[in-house]
């Protein structure tokens, strides 16, 4: 018997049941996969199976470290208004995935989430108050982005040895962080808007950029 608080106690069938409610396996309606939920179902530790189009259920505030790491199978992504951490690897290394649809409550995209992605070539970038990891969609297959109107800065590494070719970075963006394109052998054209006031020395480290539209604000190019 285990004593709780009141005098309740609790028979040792009834705690690994409570234990038990904290993770537990849901079978999806395709058949294909199962997703491992922890946390008493907010949080998503990893899956069994097979899965191809991913819709994470409403409710999920959280998808754990390298929850779908290396899942070659996976194709598409749809992710709630209700998560708000993605961590770190969730998906590195799901070379088959092609599509991505964020939600609105996110607070935290961990570092090389994306990375290794090798058949993602375009994403809509989520906004709001969020904290950016480092190398999020490193080496990955993007070639063209859509920015959120509030996003002020580019994080670390955003796209570093990506497949962008060119890009037109959005008005409002302030600081292009260190290593956002470096090792980008593909890229050629950046244009750069008035909104850019510092560049990090190493934004465009080892790329294979030809030409560069500056801002006529631009204060500081760190490391110069």
């Amino acid at each position: 018997l285990l004593s709780m608080p009141g005098g309740l106690e609790l028979t040792a069938a009834a705690v690994e049941s409570t234990q038990e409610a904290e993770q537990s396996a849901v079978q999806l309606v395709d058949n294909e996969y199962e997703l491992i939920f922890t946390n008493f179902g907010r949080t998503v530790a990893g899956y069994t199976g097979t899965p191809v189009d991913v819709t994470v259920p409403d409710g999920v505030t959280t998808i754990g470290s390298g929850a779908f790491q290396s899942c070659e199978s996976l194709i598409s992504l749809t992710l709630p208004d209700s998560l708000e951490t993605l961590g770190e690897s969730a998906f590195s290394g799901c070379t088959a995935l092609e599509s991505v649809t964020f939600g609105s409550g996110l607070k935290l995209i961990g570092s090389t989430a994306f990375s290794d992605c090798t058949s993602l070539k375009h994403v809509d970038l989520p906004g709001g108050d969020i904290s950016w990891g480092f190398r999020i969609f490193q080496n990955s297959g993007l070639s063209t982005v859509t920015f959120p109107e509030d996003m002020t800065e580019l994080p670390e590494a955003l796209f570093m040895g990506s497949a962008v070719e060119s890009m037109v970075i959005p008005d409002g963006v302030q600081y292009i962080g260190p290593s956002s394109f470096s090792g980008c052998q593909a890229l050629r054209e950046v244009v750069i808007p008035d909104s850019v006031t510092r560049i990090a020395g190493s934004a465009f480290y080892n790329s294979g950029l030809e030409t560069i539209t500056l801002s006529s604000k631009l204060q500081i190019i760190e490391g110069s």
